[in-house]
């Protein structure tokens, strides 16, 4: 992000509500943005705009309030707990996790993703650390499936494997965090 975009975005992620809930020009006065800045930044993050960037974050933290009220992340384990409870609440947040990503999934690019895969030549899996137990069962699952699919723990290889990759191939990067540097 340009050094604007990047003062813009540090007030979103400080602030979700206040940008959720306030206009353009609100925000431009408190944040020390342009209008514009704050413009380019709903259209970097893949908004056709601010106000649809702006409902987006308010449909997020409704989401959010309902998740934290419905599933407490574990919060009804504690020391006393039984071992039906424990498994009871870890399937609970399971469901829950599952039904919060179900409603974020945008069904035009659910449906371009699925038909890019499907008609891969080749698909390639990308993953390091922790992700990389997902990227070993993706390949297992597409492997099973009759796809050409590759994968490998090392990220130069990782690499190299990319750079053959011709028009219609797909690469499937994993991160739990989305900041993984050579994942990104």
């Amino acid at each position: 992000l340009k050094r604007a975009e990047k003062q813009a975005a540090d007030v979103m992620l400080e602030n979700p509500e206040y940008v959720a809930s306030n206009t353009i020009v609100e925000l431009s006065s408190v944040s020390g943005c342009s209008e514009t800045t704050w413009f380019r930044l709903a259209k970097r993050l893949g908004y056709s705009g601010f106000h649809e960037m702006k409902a987006d974050m308010s449909q997020y933290l409704r989401n959010q309030e309902n998740s934290d009220e419905q599933s407490g992340f574990y919060d009804n384990i504690d020391e006393n707990s039984t071992t039906s409870e424990v498994a009871a609440v870890v399937f609970e947040s399971s469901i829950a996790a599952l039904r919060d990503t179900l409603a974020l999934i945008d069904e035009k690019q659910y449906t371009q993703a699925v038909d890019a895969i499907s008609s891969a030549k080749k698909i390639v899996l990308c993953g390091v650390g922790d992700a990389y137990a997902v990227v070993k069962s993706a390949y297992q699952k597409l492997f099973l499936a009759g796809f050409n699919v590759y994968e490998s723990s090392d990220q130069d290889l990782q690499l190299l494997s990319i750079s053959h990759l011709e028009k219609g191939d797909v690469v499937i990067a994993f991160s739990y965090s989305g900041k993984t540097k050579n994942i990104v």
